[in-house]
């Protein structure tokens, strides 16, 4: 299967945030994130594996990963302080985030 398959996109960690990272940018969808100073697609590669999600600077400091790949839900995807998520460590799903 091809990395652009549009199939394989829809599940593929790198389509899943390069299409979050369009809806985020989005001029109808900032008012949405207006906590946010800086949205990007974050990526590293752990254990020989490259992997993507979404990065996010909010405007007090703080840099966290939003990562729909690891549930596929549009509603609860894990959430990672950056460093953490450099090391697939300490998520913390959606629905359970009340704050790091």
């Amino acid at each position: 299967m091809d990395r652009y398959d549009p199939v394989f996109m829809r599940v593929a960690c790198y389509g899943i945030a390069e299409a979050v990272n369009t809806a985020l940018h989005d001029e109808r969808n900032l008012i949405r994130v207006s906590f946010a100073k800086k949205i990007n697609q974050a990526r590293r590669v752990l254990n020989g594996t490259s992997h993507e999600a979404n990065g996010v600077w909010t405007k007090d400091g703080f840099h966290y990963v939003f990562d729909w790949w690891k549930t596929l839900d549009p509603n609860n995807p894990f959430i990672y302080r950056y460093a953490d998520w450099l090391l697939d460590k300490n998520a913390v799903q959606f629905i359970d985030f009340t704050r790091f």
